[in-house]
């Protein structure tokens, strides 16, 4: 690939000092003095004997005079001299500076009747030196692993349907007709898939007599998709796409093409790079995408003794006993795990003539798993396993006594965010790479909206002791033009009634609609809903509570596209680089003409750069200062300010900078003095200057 100009670190350094300081306070009572303090306007300039730091400190300080709570702002001006010792070259391009303030001790004195704040400032000064130098090795890189999604095939099928449409002969539309998938579910078998949806359709219009009106209804479509053979025994773990390709009303039908999409992929666990993604060598490409990583498993075990009722069955005896899950369910509430389902047995017995049957009995089992290591505000999703054992059982009077054990086994899938390597030209060797699904992020957001709603209790109530609120189910539905969400929230209340307590649950529904940036098919989303009791209000001599909450929808919206991923990558890796976009210099002489009345003569002239400011807008780098120019003659010295100006065009061609770094120099100067009472002064200037791309500063 195409070298680069970078800067590396190659010189870091800590220093610790303490400024001793004291303020004069020309207040005759005052009392409970707080100080605090910031760093402000930090300078730079290189001298013989090494680099010349200068800042002010801004304090604020805040105190109480006959009862009133008052304020009074001060400045002061520090220098810290880095020895040239601690320098590898000296350019003060090379150098940054980070200075703070680490800790700030004070207290009153009083000198000649008159109050001092003795103050004692620690500061902490971070120096850091960078070195340009011609690089072509992506750097900064970390090796992970993570679960992806590769692809095993895919089916498409299209299907059309015509849907007749009462309206009056004369009626001409006046919009397009809207339809929307409300309802989906799909089930994948051995041979094919299954497709069950719900549609709504609705559209606007206007007949010759000038009457409007509206039509609305509903379709439930069922459809099935073969499995070619190349895909029949493979996993059956798929996503379903479907979507209305075209809407086309003709002569009172609606004709409605719907495209449906089977994408089968396998989970497999690989090596992947990540890093910073901001910006990136030419060649190097990395994308946002989601990974799954797998977290340490959590056990529970529960002993359950079952009695089944045997008197219907003509049993002689009981020759093996099974049992399994099915319908698992799994409900995550903050650090708890609930697992409930039908735990099946499936008792095989010999008859009275001794022909072999079976029989199934089922019942509802919960348990609840504690995960400790568990963050709530993780994303991802539970797997848990079920594995049933019988280790007695024994028949005694038509019933059947059944000692089961269950032990749960439960793994949290992590899905999180990051930046992965996707594309790698002209690096270094071995560079493997595969295809997988990778899920793009599109639009990500958070909506907060008020709800109120009023609870009516069975009892009167004389005080509420707590209420607690979840979302327990959400439904989602796209348009055009956004999508909706319909939310049903499970209230409890607990309340003192008659000296006892009590709870009362209730449920309510909230809608939101949430409009779309860009409509993109296949667009899918990831919605984190929570809410939380701001207020509540006991009403109407305690049968009715008023309870206000804010409903949080945190939601990010993703597509998955099939990508290559970089699994093996054999470079050098270190600290990330700092891609310089820009540098150069720039020479300019400035002339000025100084009023010093009656010039006897100029023995000497010295001119040093005292301030300067920098922006780039437009493409133009600017630089405004003042150097001061110290005159001496045979009788006085004189000192007069030169205001001064650099100005440089630059070209980015749509790169963003993050950081300007300048390096004003006086290369020399010239002068001559008139009779009329004029210094003539020629000043050259050099200004040194990096644009960078992406700030690591340690």
């Amino acid at each position: 690939m195409e070298s680069i100009f970078v800067e590396e670190l190659v010189n870091l350094r800590h220093y610790r000092f303490d400024l001793d300081f004291e303020l004069p306070l020309n207040l005759s009572s005052f009392s409970y003095p707080e100080l605090s303090a910031k760093v402000k306007k930090i300078r730079q300039f290189l001298r013989p004997e090494g680099l010349m730091v200068n800042g002010m400190i801004a304090e604020e300080l805040t105190f109480t005079r006959d009862g009133i709570r008052e304020m009074m702002d001060h400045i002061f001006h520090f220098t810290y001299l880095i020895p040239g010792s601690d320098l590898m070259e000296a350019n003060l391009l090379n150098f940054e500076i980070d200075l703070s303030i680490e800790q700030i001790d004070y207290h009153l004195i009083k000198k000649k009747g008159q109050v001092f704040l003795k103050q004692k400032i620690q500061m902490k000064l971070i120096f850091a030196e960078y070195h340009v130098k011609d690089h072509y090795k992506l750097e900064g890189l970390k090796k992970k692993s993570g679960i992806f999604q590769k692809k095993k095939g895919e089916l498409e099928k299209s299907f059309l349907r015509i849907y007749p449409i009462q309206l009056p002969e004369d009626f001409f539309l006046l919009s397009k007709i809207t339809g929307v998938i409300d309802k989906k579910k799909s089930e994948i078998t051995q041979d094919g898939c299954f497709i069950d949806i719900t549609c709504l359709f609705w559209g606007e219009y206007v007949t010759d007599q000038q009457k409007l009106g509206t039509f609305f209804f509903e379709k439930k479509e069922h459809f099935f998709i073969p499995k070619s053979d190349d895909l029949k025994g493979i996993s059956d773990e798929a996503w379903v796409l479907i979507d209305l390709d075209d809407l086309v009303m003709e002569e009172g039908e609606l004709v409605v093409l719907y495209h449906c999409q089977i994408k089968f992929f396998q989970k497999k666990e690989v090596n992947y790079y990540t890093g910073e993604s901001s910006i990136l060598p030419e060649g190097v490409e990395m994308k946002v995408v989601e990974v799954e990583q797998i977290g340490q498993p959590v056990y529970s075990t529960q002993m359950l003794e079952e009695s089944i009722d045997l008197s219907d069955f003509n049993i002689e005896q009981v020759v093996d006993i099974t049992g399994e899950f099915i319908r698992l369910k799994i409900e995550k509430v903050k650090k708890q795990l609930f697992i409930s389902g039908d735990l099946e047995y499936i008792i095989t017995y010999l008859d009275k003539d001794g022909i072999k049957r079976n029989h199934k009995w089922s019942r509802l089992v919960e348990q609840m798993i504690i995960n400790e290591t568990f963050l709530e505000d993780q994303r991802g999703y539970w797997q848990v396993e079920a594995v049933v054992e019988i280790p007695d059982f024994n028949i005694r009077d038509k019933r059947l006594s059944i000692k089961a054990v269950i032990d749960y086994q439960g793994i949290y899938h992590y899905l999180f965010r990051e930046p992965v390597l996707t594309r790698v030209e002209g690096m270094g060797e071995g560079i493997k790479w595969e295809k997988f699904y990778l899920t793009e992020e599109v639009d990500r957001d958070q909506i907060v909206f008020p709800r109120e709603e009023k609870v009516y209790l069975y009892r009167y109530a004389s005080q509420i002791l707590k209420i607690e609120s979840r979302i327990k189910d959400w439904q989602i539905r796209f348009t055009e033009r956004g999508w909706i969400i319909r939310g049903e929230v499970e209230l409890t209340i607990y309340y003192l009634s008659e000296n006892s307590e009590r709870h009362h649950c209730q449920t309510f529904y909230f809608y939101r609609y949430i409009p779309l940036k860009k409509f993109i098919p296949g667009i899918q989303i990831h919605l984190t809903p929570r809410i939380k009791i701001v207020d509540h209000e006991l009403l109407e001599d305690g049968s009715l509570v008023r309870v206000c909450c804010l409903v949080y929808l945190n939601y990010f919206l993703y597509q998955r596209k099939e990508h290559e991923l970089v699994t093996d990558l054999k470079i050098k890796t270190a600290e990330w680089f700092r891609p310089v976009l820009k540098m150069g210099s720039v020479e300019q002489r400035l002339e000025e003409r100084i009023l010093l009345g009656q010039i006897e003569e100029v023995q000497e002239l010295e001119l040093n750069l005292r301030d300067y400011e920098v922006n780039l807008n437009s493409g133009v780098l600017r630089l405004d200062g003042e150097v001061d120019v110290k005159i001496k003659e045979k009788e006085r010295v004189k000192i007069v300010p030169v205001q001064l100006e650099i100005k440089e065009k630059i070209t980015l061609k749509g790169k963003y900078y993050n950081k300007i770094k300048v390096f004003p120099v006086i290369k020399g100067y010239e002068y001559h003095s008139h009779n009329n009472g004029q210094l003539h002064l020629s000043i050259l200037m050099e200004l040194s200057y990096r644009l960078i791309g992406m700030v690591n500063f340690c």
